[in-house]
């Protein structure tokens, strides 16, 4: 539910658009070869 709130489904406005989102996935990437996002 809070994904879909966050990509603005049924939303008037998104807090964060989809290009943000993208944006942050890459700065942020899931590591889990070291296991630190376990």
């Amino acid at each position: 539910a809070e994904l879909l709130m966050m990509l603005g489904e049924g939303a008037a406005d998104a807090p964060m658009g989809r290009a943000r989102l993208e944006e942050l996935a890459q700065a942020y990437p899931d590591n889990l070869e070291n296991g630190h996002d376990k």
